[in-house]
């Protein structure tokens, strides 16, 4: 998934993974540990009586969003050192394309690129990282799927069982990742 959102391998899974990639793993380990039990009470009560389980929580989220902080830098950096500014056609990956882009804000990007990389640790962002990737890859296909979906959404009035319907390049698109 790293490579799918950020146009290079990480190194996560080598037998010796980097520092920041070891921080990385124990924050993502962290969040996940705690995220269950703080649904049960409100984060003001947690805060203002200093829990553990809060203070470990948001240092996981600040290790998280410092590690999409870093690679954003590093992909802006890539993306302007190539010529013209521009991919040439290569894959940069979802960071590189939003970025190329130009659409969204930075900070949009980067509250957009944590979340999946926090979530690409779940077993439904995972297929959903590359179908929006392979997407980003074959922007007609892209283009068709919208097409489909924002005709199928009128003409059935809103209601989505009946949306789905009629949208089959969108089942088939989340069917085969």
């Amino acid at each position: 998934s790293c490579h799918v959102l950020y146009g290079e391998r990480i190194g996560l899974f080598s037998s010796s993974p980097s520092e920041e990639s070891e921080r990385f793993i124990w924050a993502v380990e962290r969040m996940l540990a705690t995220t269950p039990p703080l649904l049960y009470l409100p984060p003001r009560l947690l805060l203002a009586l200093h829990a553990p389980l809060w203070t470990e929580h948001a240092t996981a989220w600040d290790h998280i969003f410092s590690h999409a902080e870093a690679r954003i830098q590093r992909g802006f950096q890539r993306l302007q050192t190539a010529v013209g500014g521009a991919s040439d056609g290569r894959i940069l990956g979802v960071l590189g394309q939003l970025m190329e882009a130009g659409q969204l804000s930075s900070e949009l990007i980067k509250a957009n690129i944590t979340e999946l990389m926090a979530g690409g640790v779940d077993t439904t962002a995972v297929p959903l990282q590359f179908a929006l990737f392979e997407l980003a890859r074959n922007p007609d296909v892209q283009e068709r799927v919208r097409a489909q979906v924002l005709s199928s959404w009128e003409q059935a009035s809103g209601d989505p069982q009946k949306a789905l319907q009629g949208a089959p390049l969108l089942k088939g698109t989340i069917k085969e990742t």
